[in-house]
């Protein structure tokens, strides 16, 4: 099985009822591969980090067997910082800071060994890098996943996940995070699900 997952890998500060970190590995991407490490054998990541992110931690996707070919260290820049506050159901979340930095101008560069994925994992981030690796792919995966959030869901720029769902390209999967089916109002949310023709719908608890 051949998986390819875009996202975000990040620091993240956060702050739960029974605990507080500062500083941590976080971003979509950094789990979704080191989960699927355990079972896929072609397991490959696109993603963008400052060269503040930790070579110890690039060196623990090797061992996972996660092919970091298409990850992107920017010199001079900073890797993309998120921090939040959960409540006590642990899935309710507030968001207390963003800094995009690399994240603000990233443009996902796909290997030409990740150009026959099967499988592809459009981790939670801007729909606009998500809609931008669907064009740069040659061949259509049997499964294309979506992760996303409110922040997507409720502004313009989901328009440009509409259109890149067109045609052939149909989405099989999505997975909103577990606060957003609650605080979306259902039409808007049934209304962006169907547009992007979405077959399943994975919500987390």
């Amino acid at each position: 099985m051949s998986l390819l997952t875009i996202g975000s890998v990040a620091f993240d500060a956060l702050e739960t009822p029974f605990g507080k970190t500062d500083k941590i590995i976080g971003g979509a991407a950094t789990y979704i591969t080191l989960s699927a490490s355990y079972f896929t054998d072609e397991n490959n990541l696109v993603a963008v980090v400052g060269d503040d992110f930790p070579q110890a931690m690039i060196d623990d996707f090797n061992r996972h067997g996660v092919n970091t070919e298409g990850l992107e260290i920017r010199k001079g820049e900073k890797t993309f910082f998120w921090s939040g506050k959960y409540h006590n159901d642990m899935n309710t979340r507030d968001t207390v800071e963003v800094q995009l930095n690399v994240m603000e101008n990233f443009d996902p560069v796909i290997p030409e060994s990740y150009q026959n994925c099967q499988y592809l994992m459009l981790g939670n981030t801007a729909p606009a890098i998500q809609q931008t690796v669907i064009g740069r792919l040659r061949n259509r995966p049997k499964l294309i996943v979506l992760d996303t959030m409110n922040l997507w869901i409720e502004t313009p720029d989901c328009d440009r996940l509409r259109g890149a769902f067109g045609g052939q390209w149909r989405l099989r999967c999505l997975y909103p995070g577990a606060p957003e089916p609650r605080q979306t109002p259902p039409q808007t949310l049934c209304g962006w699900f169907c547009e992007l023709g979405a077959t399943r719908i994975l919500i987390c608890r």
